[in-house]
């Protein structure tokens, strides 16, 4: 058995501001295990799960602001939470961040993906439009962003090979974009920092 964390809890109030901040998108006392793909953990004081960037800054800055600690979260693939559960708002990037758009230039095509994307559904648009090289990807589970942190991959192929920029909000809530010879990408893990939600 494990205690709950340490942390300023979230009250009525802080619920109903981040209710106005992300319409739709906040649930209340949420079990972790309901949520991660081993089925482990305990309670969540809240899943706020954010449609744009806009509502990931002013829900940052809102926690910032009231002493709440907030966390990230995304599919829940290769995640364990402790039976204690998790203090404060865990922000899960998830479908409604999986906004997906391309372009091409010089006879290239690059895509445009948000976090949230699921990795089955980047590779049935791969497919569907004729785009090569993400074969790699198939059976991976989870999202966008989380493959891009872990820089998951296959065998021979990992997604920092593909990455050509991402973009993340820090912990005030500022967007930076980075290229990807800035993200030192190594087996398994990328220079992407602790402490940001990555969007794009």
């Amino acid at each position: 058995m494990s205690s709950r964390p340490k942390g300023k809890e979230v009250e009525p109030r802080d619920l109903a501001a981040l209710i106005k901040i992300c319409p739709g998108g906040v649930r209340p006392n949420v079990e972790m295990r309901t949520l991660t793909t081993m089925k482990v953990g305990g309670r969540a004081d809240v899943i706020l799960e954010p449609a744009s960037p806009e509502q990931i800054k002013d829900a940052i800055g809102y926690c910032e602001d009231k002493g709440i600690p907030w966390t990230v979260m995304g599919r829940g693939s290769n995640l364990i939470v402790r039976d204690g559960g998790i203090r404060g708002v865990v922000m899960k990037i998830g479908p409604r961040m999986s906004n997906l758009s391309y372009r091409v230039q010089k006879g290239k095509v690059e895509i445009i993906a948000w976090a949230g994307l699921p990795l089955k559904r980047l590779l049935r648009e791969a497919v569907r439009n004729g785009w090569g090289g993400m074969d790699f990807l198939a059976g991976i589970p989870g999202t966008v962003g989380g493959a891009v942190v872990m820089n998951a991959g296959g065998r021979d192929q990992a997604m920092g090979t593909m990455v050509k920029e991402v973009a993340w909000l820090d912990g005030e809530g500022r967007l930076e974009r980075k290229g990807a010879s800035d993200l030192g990408f190594q087996y398994r893990s990328s220079g992407i920092p602790h402490g940001v939600v990555l969007v794009e």
